[in-house]
């Protein structure tokens, strides 16, 4: 049953927040409050916004129907991945979407499964049947890596001509387990998120077994192997492989460097897998575990409801649906911490606004995913739409040279308010006011409102720090 819409106005605040404690009260309305020393620095009169639209489908027509921008019609879609020519893939309902860009419209089709019928069956198009098709991740030959939730297996959609033939990869499709193995051997349950890592392994959140599980491939197998956490034995430990605890890991997503982060629901904290020799070492790094609220702030501080859907943007940042309290939270690397701000939505209140910031309002938004230029997608799942979220003009980044590939950085506006110029100002302290950073650039932007820096960036100097300034 669908949650009714809220607004923000003072009665619904009282019926959504009657709920909570008065501390959690205090502590929603300072989150939206850049806290901390870590995040003050020198942007005391430049901060950074997000600006939050509807792109695709109309809010509470829950349907499953292909057309353009808001012809488009969404039943509860969970997950989303690009593929190699920008497309977005979409799980939803019992089927696979997939949103092509055509100038500033979206065109949605339907790749494979039938609409509202659930399934066991591989097969091509819509002769292939799904249960709840949840995680996807793409390779550079455009297949399609699936999490099928309700399944409890690991599905493979291979792009042949103008079709798509489905497979079961790992798993037995509706019998759920924990066993390791080859193929139809090995067992999941419930498995979400899924990502590939830098040797084509399929690296997945199997959310009910409380574990993260690597698929390898091996000639024509499929062998699957625990890396992290211990089956049937949930909790919130820090540790080594199988020492380490989770309670419900959604989603995933991997870094540069290898690493991967993970949003572990019901603990309420976001994780951190790193890879030494051959173990993994999982470490919290936002939010603390058992502690239920939203709160903004750099690591422990941090609070969430039940961080949901999880990405990473260009300059190393992370992104996290806040689902419970219908919030978008953003995850800012400051040396060895993480400061957490809240970037979108009101915490507590479910409503299908767009806007900005704090007026934007979302209904139980489940995943989220960024494109090579920052912008945010979102898979608003209860209002059966896809939202995404741009800089507003009028920002600034601060970012180091650790963030900046081969000298060059991107950042994505909106179709309707693109950028027009971009200044970047550096400086060796964060601390100094913004008025004694250094002016190095003035560059342009894409015809799509991207703003694109190629030179003048000290890649060889890890000590220095620069505001992107977006007017």
């Amino acid at each position: 049953m669908k949650k009714q819409s809220g607004s923000h106005n003072r009665l619904v605040r009282e019926q959504r927040f009657g709920r909570r404690s008065p501390a959690f009260i205090c502590k929603a309305i300072n989150s939206f409050v850049l806290i901390g020393s870590l995040v003050s620095l020198a942007t005391s009169s430049h901060s950074q916004s997000y600006n939050f639209s509807t792109i695709v489908g109309q809010a509470h027509q829950s349907e499953v129907t292909n057309g353009t921008n808001s012809t488009v019609r969404f039943q509860l879609p969970r997950c989303l991945a690009f593929d190699p020519a920008g497309n977005l893939l979409i799980s939803d309902a019992s089927v696979i979407r997939k949103m092509t860009a055509m100038g500033t419209n979206w065109i949605v089709n339907t790749i494979a499964g039938t609409a509202l019928t659930s399934g066991t069956t591989d097969g091509t198009n819509n002769g292939a049947l799904f249960n709840t098709p949840s995680g996807l991740a793409i390779d550079s030959s455009s297949n399609i890596y699936l999490a099928d939730w309700g399944n409890s297996a690991i599905r493979k959609i291979t792009p042949i001509g103008t079709n798509w033939v489905v497979t079961t990869l790992a798993g037995l499709a509706g019998i759920s387990g924990s066993a390791d193995g080859t193929n139809s051997d090995a067992r999941f349950k419930r498995p979400f998120g899924i990502v590939l890592d830098n040797s084509g392994n399929l690296i997945v959140a199997d959310s009910e077994n409380d574990t993260i599980r690597k698929i390898s491939p091996q000639g024509t197998n499929w062998v699957v192997t625990t890396l992290a956490g211990s089956a049937s034995n949930s909790g919130s430990t820090d540790g080594t492989n199988a020492a380490a605890q989770f309670n419900l890991p959604r989603d995933i997503v991997m870094d540069d460097a290898g690493n991967f982060y993970v949003t572990d629901f019901e603990n309420y904290t976001v994780r951190k897998l790193t890879p030494s020799g051959t173990n993994w070492i999982v470490t919290t790094i936002a939010g603390q575990a058992g502690q239920n609220a939203v709160v903004d702030g750099p690591n422990a501080t941090a609070r969430f409801s039940g961080p949901d859907g999880i990405t990473r943007d260009n300059l190393g940042n992370l992104y996290v649906t806040d689902r419970p309290d219908n919030i978008v939270r953003k995850l800012t690397p400051v040396g060895t911490n993480w400061v957490v701000t809240t970037i979108g939505g009101f915490a507590g209140i479910s409503g299908s606004a767009d806007g900005t910031g704090t007026n934007a309002l979302f209904d139980y938004p489940d995943n989220i995913k960024a494109d090579s230029s920052g912008r945010l997608y979102i898979a608003d799942r209860d209002n059966d739409i896809i939202r995404r979220g741009a800089v507003a003009a009028g920002s600034a980044f601060i970012f180091t040279t650790e963030s900046v590939k081969n000298g060059m950085f991107a950042i994505g506006g909106t179709d309707s308010v693109p950028f027009t110029t971009g200044y970047l100002l550096t400086s060796t302290n964060l601390r100094v006011p913004v008025s004694q950073w250094q002016s190095i650039a003035t560059n342009w932007c894409d015809a799509r409102g991207n703003l694109i820096f190629t030179n003048n960036i000290d890649t060889n100097s890890n000590q220095r720090f620069y505001i992107l300034e977006s007017r």
